[in-house]
């Protein structure tokens, strides 16, 4: 059974460790995720730590996968967008 961890503050490890299975398995499949889906809260938190990216006016990106803002998805979670 897989465990969730939360934390005060979020944690871009915690966030992709929480989607790390799904994103693992999608790919394995041969389908490539096109976003990650954060609460808004998380969005700003990674957002914070990913301003060069932010600057140069590219959208904040991890292991090639776009991240975006949803206040549907509550902190600590990750929605994963497939094709």
């Amino acid at each position: 059974m897989a465990t969730r961890t939360t934390l005060a503050e979020p944690s871009l490890a915690l966030l992709l460790d929480n989607a790390r299975e799904a994103i693992i398995a999608g790919r394995a499949a041969g389908i490539e995720p096109v976003a990650l889906l954060l609460s808004s809260a998380d969005y700003a938190q990674v957002t914070r730590t990913k301003q060069r990216e932010a600057r140069v006016g590219l959208p904040p990106v991890v292991l090639g996968i776009e991240i975006r803002p949803d206040s549907a998805i509550r902190e600590g979670s990750v929605r994963i967008v497939l094709p």
